[in-house]
């Protein structure tokens, strides 16, 4: 990021265009589209995508090559990669039976679904390794999902808490006992005290669809679609980076005119 003078071009160090992973996938060009997100997972080596045209993968960094995949997640908007070999997919709206879910997957079968659990409008997965828990946000809640795997692989709903604001759009881990929670503005949960912390740089905000917050150095990189710029509703043309969460506006604008951008991921603070 730091390399980016006048355009955002100058920076690339790593694309893929997901269309060209459609033989890998199983489905035509025209599907490999709408990312809704992509994150970096165990240690940088691979890349977690999905798409709310109803499919989940997992690709080595180095070579793009598919190492997992998942067609059976309508309206897919999130997904974790849990430690010993499994992920987890969350859905969102829709009128299927595997809509609105948390569904468990091994990464060594592709498109089986071992196990599946309710979440409305599901837009956020955190695995907590200290606690082994699983958390899944939508709507108005954040949920705390408990998880067996082996023989008989199982979900299961431990709480649901009530979060200050509906439309909740991201869910990301900041450190062991702490989470953004984003969307209809944006706040800091703590897990020990299940209390939230708005974070008044987005309290203007009603459609912040990613965010990124480092506790140590008061970073954070995110999307804001409450004014919408490109050709859909949820897109945004501005990468927008602060050092202050209870600041009044962004340190930093990167433009992206040409991507309707949906969200931003951080590789390496």
């Amino acid at each position: 990021a730091n390399l980016i003078k006048d355009s955002y071009k100058e920076s690339i160090l790593w694309e893929l265009d997901v269309k060209t992973l459609a033989t890998q996938l199983g489905l035509s060009a025209s599907r490999c589209d709408h990312l809704d997100d992509c994150k970096f997972v165990d240690n940088g080596t691979k890349l977690l995508l999905t798409s709310s045209y109803g499919w989940c993968a997992l690709l080595d960094y180095a070579t793009k090559k598919v190492l997992f995949y998942t067609l059976q997640v309508p309206n897919a908007h999130s997904a974790e990669y849990i430690p010993g070999g499994y992920i987890a997919v969350a859905t969102s709206i829709g009128d299927a039976d595997t809509h609105n879910k948390v569904q468990l997957y091994s990464i060594d079968k592709s498109n089986k679904i071992l196990a599946s659990e309710y979440l409305y409008s599901g837009h956020g997965l955190v695995w907590d390794y200290s606690r082994n828990v699983l958390y899944g946000a939508g709507g108005d809640v954040v949920k705390i999902f408990a998880l067996t795997f082996g023989d008989k692989p199982s979900i299961t709903l431990k709480k649901t808490i009530k979060a200050p604001q509906s439309g909740i759009h991201d869910l990301m881990r900041v450190d062991n006992s702490t989470l953004t929670v984003a969307g209809n503005r944006a706040y800091l949960f703590n897990v020990d005290t299940e209390k939230f912390e708005e974070m008044t740089l987005f309290s203007g905000s009603t459609a912040i669809k990613s965010l990124n917050y480092n506790g140590e150095t008061g970073e954070l990189w995110y999307t804001d679609a409450t004014i919408p710029e490109g050709n859909e509703s949820w897109s945004s043309h501005k990468i927008r980076y602060s050092t202050n969460k209870n600041g009044s506006a962004p340190d930093r604008i990167i433009n992206v005119d040409d991507i309707d951008m949906y969200k931003v991921r951080v590789k390496q603070w």
